[in-house]
């Protein structure tokens, strides 16, 4: 699943110029009721909140460049994991290197936080507008929800393609092995 970056006139996603990259896992407990591609697009819209925040005090942003792209695929289950949680595999494509720093800065505060601040409440109304249920049908409680959900695991690496992202504006010439 790919949730392009979007601006006005523009209908299909586009893909960021540079190939700075910043991927992960990401493992929410709390989600037995969630599956399926709509869960992968909750998880891309809440990731995607991340970034924009980042992206509004990016001097790029407001010059027009846009965040980024976020492409979010399932992974298998850690062993070790909680039985209520789902494993995700995410990158998000940054096309100017202070915007880079900028999400990477963001993504690594909010899961410091364990996506409290911005990632979990927006993935839990992510779920509910997808028609997704993130509890048992057995939780009653609302309220409760959004505490039930949270981030078991959440890892964040950098990566650039030679020649193109940061790694180029280095001056780094060599091949990543």
């Amino acid at each position: 699943l790919v949730l392009g970056a979007c601006s006005s006139g523009a209908s299909e996603p586009t893909r960021p110029k540079g190939d700075d990259v910043l991927r992960g896992h990401l493992e929410v407990a709390g989600t037995s009721g969630a599956a399926g591609a709509a869960t992968r697009l909750a998880v891309a819209e809440a990731l995607a909140a991340v970034v924009w925040q980042a992206a509004k005090r990016s001097r790029a942003s407001r010059r027009g460049a846009e965040p980024g792209q976020i492409e979010v695929t399932r992974s298998p289950p850690r062993s070790g994991a909680p039985a209520n949680s789902l494993r995700f595999a995410y990158a998000i494509r940054v096309a100017d290197v202070g915007m880079a720093l900028l999400v990477r800065a963001a993504v690594e505060q909010e899961a410091a936080l364990g996506g409290r601040r911005r990632l979990l409440p927006r993935f839990h109304d992510a779920l509910g507008r997808h028609g997704q249920a993130p509890l048992s049908e057995d939780d009653e409680n609302e309220e409760e929800e959004a505490e039930v959900l949270r981030v078991s695991e959440w890892t964040v690496e950098s990566a650039s393609v030679p020649g193109k992202g940061s790694a180029a504006a280095d001056g780094f010439g060599g091949e990543f092995v």
